[in-house]
Protein backbone atom coordinates (compact mmCIF):
# COMPACT_ATOMS: atom_id res chain seq x y z
CA UNK A 1 0.00 0.00 0.00
CA UNK A 2 1.45 3.33 -1.11
CA UNK A 3 0.37 6.38 0.90
CA UNK A 4 1.16 10.03 0.19
CA UNK A 5 -0.13 13.12 2.01
CA UNK A 6 -0.20 16.74 0.94
CA UNK A 7 -0.40 19.10 3.88
CA UNK A 8 -0.65 22.82 4.62
CA UNK A 9 -0.30 25.08 7.63
CA UNK A 10 -3.43 26.68 9.04
CA UNK A 11 -4.05 29.17 11.84
CA UNK A 12 -7.45 29.32 13.57
CA UNK A 13 -8.07 31.38 16.73
CA UNK A 14 -4.32 32.14 16.92
CA UNK A 15 -3.57 28.41 17.10
CA UNK A 16 -1.08 27.24 14.49
CA UNK A 17 -1.53 23.75 13.09
CA UNK A 18 1.25 22.51 10.84
CA UNK A 19 1.09 19.48 8.57
CA UNK A 20 -2.69 19.61 8.31
CA UNK A 21 -3.66 16.99 5.75
CA UNK A 22 -5.74 18.32 2.86
CA UNK A 23 -5.12 15.50 0.38
CA UNK A 24 -4.26 11.82 0.71
CA UNK A 25 -3.38 9.29 -1.96
CA UNK A 26 -3.79 5.54 -1.42
CA UNK A 27 -2.62 3.00 -3.97
CA UNK A 28 -2.75 -0.74 -3.26
CA UNK A 29 -0.80 -3.14 -5.46
CA UNK A 30 -0.33 -6.89 -5.39
CA UNK A 31 3.09 -8.50 -4.99
CA UNK A 32 3.67 -8.12 -8.74
CA UNK A 33 3.04 -4.37 -8.44
CA UNK A 34 -0.29 -4.44 -10.28
CA UNK A 35 -2.64 -1.77 -8.81
CA UNK A 36 -5.80 -3.27 -7.31
CA UNK A 37 -7.21 -0.26 -5.42
CA UNK A 38 -6.62 3.49 -5.62
CA UNK A 39 -8.13 6.66 -4.17
CA UNK A 40 -7.29 10.33 -4.25
CA UNK A 41 -8.95 11.70 -1.10
CA UNK A 42 -9.69 15.38 -0.47
CA UNK A 43 -10.52 16.38 3.12
CA UNK A 44 -13.42 18.81 2.73
CA UNK A 45 -13.17 20.50 6.15
CA UNK A 46 -9.63 21.65 5.29
CA UNK A 47 -10.07 22.06 1.55
CA UNK A 48 -12.99 24.48 2.03
CA UNK A 49 -11.42 26.64 4.76
CA UNK A 50 -11.60 30.42 4.13
CA UNK A 51 -8.35 31.82 2.76
CA UNK A 52 -7.77 33.87 5.94
CA UNK A 53 -7.05 30.65 7.88
CA UNK A 54 -4.54 29.25 5.39
CA UNK A 55 -0.88 30.08 5.96
CA UNK A 56 0.53 28.19 2.98
CA UNK A 57 -1.71 27.28 0.03
CA UNK A 58 0.95 25.76 -2.29
CA UNK A 59 -0.42 22.20 -2.15
CA UNK A 60 -4.02 23.36 -1.96
CA UNK A 61 -3.77 24.90 -5.43
CA UNK A 62 -2.38 21.67 -6.81
CA UNK A 63 -5.10 19.59 -5.16
CA UNK A 64 -7.74 21.74 -6.88
CA UNK A 65 -6.51 20.34 -10.19
CA UNK A 66 -7.58 16.83 -9.14
CA UNK A 67 -11.27 17.69 -8.75
CA UNK A 68 -13.41 15.68 -11.14
CA UNK A 69 -10.87 12.94 -11.74
CA UNK A 70 -12.25 9.43 -11.75
CA UNK A 71 -10.40 8.30 -8.62
CA UNK A 72 -10.94 11.49 -6.56
CA UNK A 73 -13.36 11.33 -3.63
CA UNK A 74 -14.28 13.92 -1.01
CA UNK A 75 -14.42 12.97 2.66
CA UNK A 76 -15.96 15.43 5.15
CA UNK A 77 -13.25 15.31 7.84
CA UNK A 78 -9.94 13.64 8.61
CA UNK A 79 -11.61 11.06 10.84
CA UNK A 80 -13.45 9.68 7.79
CA UNK A 81 -10.10 9.10 6.08
CA UNK A 82 -8.74 7.54 9.28
CA UNK A 83 -11.51 4.92 9.42
CA UNK A 84 -11.42 4.38 5.65
CA UNK A 85 -7.73 3.49 5.93
CA UNK A 86 -8.34 1.27 8.95
CA UNK A 87 -11.14 -0.64 7.23
CA UNK A 88 -9.07 -1.01 4.06
CA UNK A 89 -6.13 -2.44 6.03
CA UNK A 90 -8.39 -4.84 7.91
CA UNK A 91 -9.97 -6.02 4.67
CA UNK A 92 -6.61 -6.57 2.98
CA UNK A 93 -5.12 -8.39 5.96
CA UNK A 94 -7.61 -11.22 5.49
CA UNK A 95 -5.73 -12.32 2.34
CA UNK A 96 -2.43 -10.42 2.36
CA UNK A 97 0.56 -9.57 4.51
CA UNK A 98 0.07 -5.81 4.22
CA UNK A 99 2.96 -3.36 4.09
CA UNK A 100 2.53 0.41 3.93
CA UNK A 101 5.10 2.47 2.04
CA UNK A 102 5.70 6.21 1.61
CA UNK A 103 8.67 7.92 0.04
CA UNK A 104 9.28 10.07 3.10
CA UNK A 105 7.57 7.75 5.55
CA UNK A 106 8.64 9.64 8.65
CA UNK A 107 6.76 12.71 7.41
CA UNK A 108 3.63 10.86 6.26
CA UNK A 109 3.31 8.64 9.32
CA UNK A 110 3.88 11.59 11.68
CA UNK A 111 1.37 13.73 9.78
CA UNK A 112 -1.24 10.98 10.10
CA UNK A 113 -0.75 10.72 13.87
CA UNK A 114 -0.64 14.51 14.33
CA UNK A 115 -3.93 14.91 12.49
CA UNK A 116 -5.46 12.17 14.61
CA UNK A 117 -4.35 14.18 17.66
CA UNK A 118 -5.93 17.36 16.27
CA UNK A 119 -9.25 15.67 15.53
CA UNK A 120 -11.79 14.80 18.18
CA UNK A 121 -12.89 11.21 17.72
CA UNK A 122 -12.38 7.83 19.35
CA UNK A 123 -9.11 6.52 17.98
CA UNK A 124 -8.13 2.89 17.45
CA UNK A 125 -4.73 2.54 19.11
CA UNK A 126 -4.35 -1.07 18.04
CA UNK A 127 -4.63 0.12 14.44
CA UNK A 128 -2.06 2.85 15.09
CA UNK A 129 0.34 0.26 16.53
CA UNK A 130 -0.09 -1.72 13.32
CA UNK A 131 0.77 1.40 11.30
CA UNK A 132 3.85 2.09 13.41
CA UNK A 133 5.07 -1.46 12.81
CA UNK A 134 4.20 -1.77 9.11
CA UNK A 135 4.82 1.73 7.65
CA UNK A 136 8.12 1.65 5.75
CA UNK A 137 10.25 4.21 3.90
CA UNK A 138 10.96 4.16 0.16
CA UNK A 139 13.46 7.01 0.51
CA UNK A 140 15.56 4.80 2.78
CA UNK A 141 15.50 2.08 0.13
CA UNK A 142 16.26 4.48 -2.73
CA UNK A 143 19.03 6.30 -0.87
CA UNK A 144 20.85 3.03 -0.20
CA UNK A 145 20.12 1.12 -3.41
CA UNK A 146 19.96 3.89 -6.03
CA UNK A 147 21.31 7.24 -4.86
CA UNK A 148 24.43 5.96 -3.14
CA UNK A 149 25.88 4.51 -6.33
CA UNK A 150 28.52 5.98 -8.66
CA UNK A 151 26.27 5.72 -11.72
CA UNK A 152 23.46 7.74 -10.06
CA UNK A 153 25.91 10.37 -8.86
CA UNK A 154 27.43 10.68 -12.35
CA UNK A 155 23.89 11.08 -13.73
CA UNK A 156 23.15 13.91 -11.28
CA UNK A 157 26.40 15.74 -12.02
CA UNK A 158 26.21 15.31 -15.79
CA UNK A 159 22.70 16.78 -15.96
CA UNK A 160 23.27 19.54 -13.44
CA UNK A 161 20.72 18.21 -10.94
CA UNK A 162 22.88 18.66 -7.83
CA UNK A 163 21.42 20.88 -5.10
CA UNK A 164 22.58 24.45 -4.55
CA UNK A 165 24.68 23.16 -1.68
CA UNK A 166 26.42 20.69 -4.02
CA UNK A 167 24.69 17.58 -2.68
CA UNK A 168 23.22 14.65 -4.54
CA UNK A 169 19.41 14.92 -4.25
CA UNK A 170 17.38 11.92 -3.11
CA UNK A 171 13.89 13.24 -3.84
CA UNK A 172 11.22 11.05 -5.43
CA UNK A 173 11.23 13.34 -8.47
CA UNK A 174 14.96 12.92 -9.15
CA UNK A 175 14.99 9.18 -8.44
CA UNK A 176 12.03 8.72 -10.80
CA UNK A 177 13.81 10.73 -13.50
CA UNK A 178 16.81 8.48 -13.16
CA UNK A 179 15.05 5.09 -13.22
CA UNK A 180 12.76 6.08 -16.14
CA UNK A 181 15.26 8.20 -18.12
CA UNK A 182 12.78 11.10 -18.11
CA UNK A 183 14.99 14.09 -17.39
CA UNK A 184 12.13 16.59 -17.74
CA UNK A 185 9.72 14.85 -15.37
CA UNK A 186 8.06 17.15 -12.81
CA UNK A 187 6.30 15.68 -9.76
CA UNK A 188 2.65 16.72 -9.51
CA UNK A 189 2.62 16.87 -5.70
CA UNK A 190 -0.88 15.45 -5.35
CA UNK A 191 -1.63 12.33 -3.34
CA UNK A 192 -2.50 9.61 -5.85
CA UNK A 193 -0.25 10.90 -8.62
CA UNK A 194 2.75 10.78 -6.28
CA UNK A 195 1.77 7.27 -5.15
CA UNK A 196 2.08 6.06 -8.75
CA UNK A 197 5.67 7.27 -9.13
CA UNK A 198 6.57 5.97 -5.67
CA UNK A 199 5.24 2.54 -6.66
CA UNK A 200 7.60 2.54 -9.64
CA UNK A 201 10.53 3.47 -7.40
CA UNK A 202 9.64 0.71 -4.93
CA UNK A 203 9.35 -1.79 -7.78
CA UNK A 204 12.76 -0.74 -9.12
CA UNK A 205 14.42 -1.03 -5.71
CA UNK A 206 12.95 -4.46 -5.02
CA UNK A 207 14.05 -5.68 -8.47
CA UNK A 208 17.67 -5.16 -7.38
CA UNK A 209 17.24 -7.91 -4.76
CA UNK A 210 19.27 -6.03 -2.21
CA UNK A 211 18.79 -5.65 1.52
CA UNK A 212 15.39 -4.10 2.24
CA UNK A 213 16.10 -0.93 4.25
CA UNK A 214 12.66 -0.37 5.79
CA UNK A 215 13.16 1.92 8.76
CA UNK A 216 11.70 5.43 8.90
CA UNK A 217 13.83 8.38 9.86
CA UNK A 218 14.88 11.93 9.08
CA UNK A 219 17.97 13.09 7.20
CA UNK A 220 18.01 10.07 4.89
CA UNK A 221 19.49 12.19 2.08
CA UNK A 222 22.76 12.04 4.01
CA UNK A 223 23.17 8.39 3.03
CA UNK A 224 24.17 9.57 -0.45
CA UNK A 225 26.01 12.56 0.98
CA UNK A 226 28.08 11.16 3.88
CA UNK A 227 30.52 14.08 3.95
CA UNK A 228 27.78 16.68 4.53
CA UNK A 229 27.49 18.22 7.99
Amino acid sequence: MLIDFETMDIRIDSQMKGRTIVNGGVLVADNKFNPIHKKNVIIESIYNLPAKYIVNSFYLERVRQTEGRQDTVFMPKFRHFYFYLRELCEELQVDYDVELWSFNADFDYTAFIWNANYSRFTRDYKFEEFLDDKWFCIQNLASNIVCNTPVYKRYILKRGFATQGGNYPTSAELVYRYITCQDEFIEEHTGLSDCHIELEILKYCKSKKRKMYKTRGSGLWRIANPCTY
